[in-house]
């Protein structure tokens, strides 16, 4: 069966989490610290002849520690590759900035700056890094926490998703300068030397510790190569030049046998047609109708056979699918596309002219050192 098959359904991309909302993520959460609170009261009071938990807040620590700076690593490469910041393409070009959601505003605002996004990833990659030693732990967390801070306004005041769980790693760095808020306090607010810390091992034979610091050592490299790796293969994938992105305008519409002119009444002439790369197979795309109305859909381009399959979908693109049409290309020339097919139960042909992407000032202006 075809891959790109118009019949099936058109699955959510796994990044479309508006269903996944605040209601069932809050749910989870507080699941999870009802099982928590129960857990430690249970705990506390089966083993509440101990006199201290060094060693379990050692190894509470360490795991934290860990898991924070794994997913450090995750959306900190994700930025330094130019994975996570939406790229100014040819669909978000030609989006009014009034019908952007708040997300949208913000994505694209990062976007906008390669450098600016990968100096953000490359503050969580080092304050990630400097958690895996414990002498540089403290640095680490503060690096994070001031980071994580703006991370998490931005996630609750843009509704960006994932708000609870960037909530929680600032909540895990704080947690981690927790210990050393008394020094902190004295080093940055009453002008009082601070004590030093004394280390204590969490294993004590000399051997199991070097097992264990080689474990370690692993278990980073691991992570890192992870991070890397799937960001790089996601970064080739969103760089392959696919064909046909850009925007075009309608220079002659017709239909039947008719040319039909360009009324703004008319709700089956198209206007404009954007093309643009948004999943690793599919384009995402819309068509601009005469009366300024937008169908989104999927593009998938056969240069083989030169063909262009359109899926057509609800509201903004990631419904179900509507409707779908089969139609042939050609190009007269580099700056012109040509498309014949059927549309709504009737044959057209439309001669499109290619839109030049720098003409948009967002795309064509590019970063200057300039002294004011």
């Amino acid at each position: 069966m075809d891959k790109f098959d118009i019949t099936r359904p058109i699955t959510k991309p796994y990044y479309d989490l508006r269903n996944w909302g605040i209601s069932q993520t809050g749910n989870l959460f507080l699941i999870n610290l009802f099982i928590a609170i129960l857990a430690s009261l249970i705990w506390s009071f089966g083993d509440r002849h101990r006199t201290n938990y060094e060693k379990l807040d050692q190894c509470l620590r360490f795991y934290i520690r860990i898991y924070l700076a794994y997913f450090m690593f995750v959306y900190g490469f994700a930025k330094v590759f130019l994975v996570q910041p939406a790229a100014i393409t040819e669909s978000r070009l030609t989006l009014p900035y009034g019908m952007q959601r708040p997300s949208q505003v913000f994505w694209h605002f990062l976007g906008y700056s390669d450098a600016f996004a990968q100096f953000i990833g490359w503050a969580e990659v080092v304050g990630g890094l400097l958690l895996l030693w414990r002498r540089t732990v403290t640095i680490g967390a503060l690096l994070l926490a001031g980071v994580l801070s703006v991370v998490v306004m931005v996630n609750f005041c843009f509704s960006i998703n994932v708000r609870l769980f960037s909530l929680n790693l600032l909540l895990i760095a704080i947690f981690l300068l927790w210990k050393d808020r008394g020094r902190l306090v004295n080093l940055f607010f009453l002008n009082k030397p601070t004590v030093k810390v004394a280390h204590v091992q969490l294993i004590n034979h000399p051997l199991w510790r070097k097992i264990f610091m080689t474990l370690q050592l692993l278990l980073v490299t691991c992570l890192l190569y992870i991070a890397i790796r799937d960001n790089r293969i996601y970064t080739a994938a969103r760089n392959t030049p696919r064909p046909l992105d850009g925007i075009y305008h309608t220079e002659y519409f017709i239909r039947g046998a008719d040319t039909i002119p360009p009324l703004q009444t008319d709700s089956m002439r198209w206007k404009k047609l954007i093309i643009d790369s948004h999943a690793r197979h599919f384009h995402f795309s819309y068509v601009q109708l005469s009366t300024d109305s937008l169908k989104y859909c999927n593009t998938i381009v056969d240069t083989i056979d030169k063909v262009i399959r359109f899926q057509f979908k609800a509201q903004d693109g990631r419904g179900t699918l509507l409707d779908s049409c089969r139609m042939g290309y050609s190009l007269p020339d580099t700056s012109h596309l040509f498309l014949q097919g059927l549309w709504k139960n009737d044959s057209i042909q439309v001669m499109m002219k290619k839109y030049d992407l720098n003409n948009y000032r967002l795309r064509g202006t590019k970063f200057n050192w300039v002294i004011d």
